[in-house]
């Protein structure tokens, strides 16, 4: 495995539980997961899967509604 599978092999080992934004991150976020590695907002239109190591990746869901 190399240092770029890393990540990827922890999450696909990771079961994620999403629990509702009480206020402990931006506001834009309806859910939250945190990991070891990593922290997984989604929000309304998209989601983002944050890397302790400065990485992340986002994406954005076309055509979804910013409504709640």
């Amino acid at each position: 495995m190399s240092f770029d599978d890393a990540p990827r092999a922890t999450i696909a080992q990771t079961p994620l539980a999403f629990v509702p934004n009480r206020g402990q991150t931006d506001p834009q976020v309806r859910f939250v997961a945190r990991g070891s590695a990593y922290s997984a907002f989604l929000t309304s239109t998209g989601a983002t899967l944050a890397f302790t190591n400065g990485r992340s990746v986002s994406l954005e869901l076309v055509g979804a509604s910013e409504a709640t």
